[in-house]
């Protein structure tokens, strides 16, 4: 599952089994998303990983200047 937010708006839930491999530490689906984030202009602040309740999560922070 991806939870997406910025400072304007709630979380924004998106599934993303379909794309998740078997492989415990495969972070595509979060890649993916951000790369599409970057397309619009946004850029990587921080990456950062963390254990949680039996798999690893992955925090994306990314920022985008005021238009």
């Amino acid at each position: 599952m991806l939870k997406i937010s910025s400072t304007q708006e709630a979380f924004q839930s998106i599934n993303a089994k379909d794309l998740k491999t078997n492989d415990f530490l495969d972070f595509t689906p979060a890649l993916l998303k951000a790369s599409e984030y970057e397309s619009e202009g946004w850029e990587f602040v921080e990456t950062t990983t963390f254990p949680t309740e039996g798999w690893i999560g992955i925090s994306i922070m990314m920022r985008k200047e005021k238009e």
